[in-house]
């Protein structure tokens, strides 16, 4: 996104936004999600799947492209809002305008034991330095995520 730097230093420690739009999206969405919970606003994680997409195993059917927060306002990610699932994908250079793609929703408890963890899901568990690194930069740009 025009404007705002990829690599912040925060705390000393560089964090990179990239990581966020790839293997870490999972996390970020957690914290992001239980940000707005605690505020008082609903919401969910949306897992988006490129069609074209490679499948994780047997047990998951789709990729798992990248994960957002959905509230009434619309979806979250690293980069801020965005009005639909499509722009999200585009802005974090996840595909195309013209590719298929699938979303699905889920409550965090329940995405969290489904898809985060160990070796036989397809997004690395949650842990506390990468959750910190996350509120870090929710911290450093509240105007993105307000």
């Amino acid at each position: 996104m025009e404007g705002w730097p990829t690599v912040f230093a925060i705390d000393g420690k560089p964090i990179d936004r990239g990581y966020f739009c790839s293997e870490g999206c999972g996390t970020f969405a957690m914290v992001l999600a239980q940000r707005f919970s605690a505020a008082g606003k609903r919401a969910v994680l949306t897992i988006a799947s490129r069609q074209d997409g490679q499948r994780w195993s047997d047990a998951f059917s789709a990729e798992v492209t990248h994960v957002l927060v959905r509230t009434e306002q619309g979806y979250w990610d690293v980069n801020g809002h965005a009005g639909c699932v499509r722009e999200a994908l585009v802005r974090a250079n996840l595909t195309h305008r013209t590719e298929g793609f699938s979303q699905v929703d889920y409550e965090a408890e329940v995405f969290e034991g489904r898809f985060m963890g160990e070796d036989d899901k397809p997004l690395y568990g949650r842990d506390s330095e990468t959750e910190a690194w996350a509120e870090a930069l929710i911290n450093a740009t509240p105007e993105r995520f307000a």
